[in-house]
């Protein structure tokens, strides 16, 4: 099971600045690996809204990426698909803070410092994924075991 979820459709971002310089969404390029071609999101979002789960690789501290993964979450947002975002680097247990982000009962100076209690990259290379879900009610899901199951050596 876990294996076909995995290979349904794997995204990597294409590393390429003439991709994330359009304002649209649906004209940033992606590398559909199941296709092995490259791919307008426009393209791609026909094939996206068949996964219940998408993975869209990243390098941590490239704002880029992270531009790429907004647009997914952005074009199936905009598309009438039900969209949550799992969050590795939230553990769990700071699943109430994530829910006051989203509902708006916790401002963002205060997230932040929950934000890097959690996550050590920078919070201005994330935060306008962090916004994105805030203002459309998008749901964040902390997805990382506790902090003694981490800590362990």
């Amino acid at each position: 099971m876990i294996k076909k979820i995995i290979t349904a459709l794997l995204l990597v971002v294409v590393l390429n600045t003439v991709g994330w310089v359009k304002q649209d969404s649906l004209d940033h390029r992606m590398l559909g690996l199941n296709q092995e071609k490259e791919l307008l999101m426009a393209q791609a979002l026909a094939r996206l809204k068949e996964n219940r789960i998408i993975l869209v690789g990243e390098r941590h501290s490239n704002k880029r990426h992270h531009r790429a993964q907004l647009s997914v979450i952005q074009a199936l947002n905009e598309a009438g698909i039900q969209v949550a975002i799992g969050l590795e680097m939230f553990r769990k247990d700071s699943q109430p803070a994530l829910d006051r982000w989203i509902s708006g009962d916790i401002d963002e100076k205060r997230f932040e410092k929950i934000y890097y209690d959690n996550w050590r990259y920078p919070w201005p290379v994330y935060r306008m994924i962090f916004e994105y879900a805030r203002d459309y009610q998008v749901p964040l899901i902390g997805l990382n075991v506790p902090r003694e199951i981490t800590r362990q050596h």
